[in-house]
């Protein structure tokens, strides 16, 4: 016979800014014995900050769209696990006027209930407002020429050294590279890259090759789902990354996408 249990693991410091949104990780381990017990999850934040607390629906380790918000109905999130291991998330905002050195204890209860028997398991949150300084994002955008607009930089005519600026002719493309690294000391979470399509040019994603794309991803990040206009269309291009768990200080990424000057 299997007697239950319960674990949750591991505790979690964090130095971030203001204005900036936080996860933190945790892997729950229920051990339900013979029967199907109930698990229920109690919140305190030192600063009373508003957490909102994630299953890791799909299992794949990473807060992301398919998972499910437990909320804390009177303080107190209830379900009953469908799993022996599962990550579960805790998401908050930091807001815009917290001052430097501001420190957040957040406890997490979890009481697992099987067979007349409870269990009981705590982790710890500590989140730190840093000087405002510690995230500090720099970024730089570069150009080369795709003369015949395949995506490559690698033809005759292609002008495949990227510079802060290029001299382009109407029906040429070019090549946008947008490097970004993170100068601060302390770690950056929620970090999307965003641009336009420049005047006179338009979007290319035909052939794909010429579509938007991410070029390195920094340690600390994963990519997501990138917006960009229909092939031929002006817009705003977006490469947003979620954190895994953010982005490390001195770490760097780069993104690219392609345009055609107007004819």
């Amino acid at each position: 016979m299997i007697s239950p249990g319960l674990r949750w693991r591991p505790d979690h410091e964090q130095t971030t800014q203001p204005a900036t949104s936080i996860v933190f990780a945790h892997q729950l381990e229920v051990q339900p014995g013979a029967g199907v017990g109930s698990l229920s999850v109690t919140m305190d934040s030192s600063q009373g900050v508003i957490w909102t607390f994630y299953e890791d629906s799909n299992d794949n380790g990473i807060l992301d769209g398919p998972d499910v918000a437990r909320p804390f109905v009177g303080g107190v999130a209830t379900f009953v696990p469908t799993f022996n291991s599962r990550s579960l998330f805790l998401k908050g905002y930091i807001p815009s006027n917290i001052p430097p050195e501001w420190v957040d204890t957040t406890t997490l209860q979890a009481v697992y209930t099987a067979g007349g028997d409870s269990f009981t398991a705590l982790v710890t949150d500590v989140t730190r407002v840093g000087d405002h300084d510690s995230g500090k994002m720099r970024s730089s955008k570069e150009v080369a020429i795709d003369a015949n607009c395949d995506g490559d930089l690698l033809d005759t005519g292609d002008d495949a050294v990227f510079e802060e600026r290029k001299d382009l002719e109407p029906g040429q493309c070019a090549i946008y590279r947008i490097h970004f690294t993170n100068e601060g000391t302390g770690v950056l979470t929620d970090v999307s890259v965003h641009d336009n399509t420049p005047s006179y040019t338009t979007y290319k994603s035909s052939p794909a090759a010429t579509a938007a794309k991410y070029e390195t991803t920094p340690s600390g990040l994963a990519t997501g789902v990138i917006t960009a206009p229909a092939d031929g269309g002006i817009g705003a291009i977006t490469w947003p990354y979620t954190n895994n768990p953010g982005m490390n200080t001195g770490a760097s990424g780069s993104v690219i996408y392609e345009v055609q000057v107007n004819q």
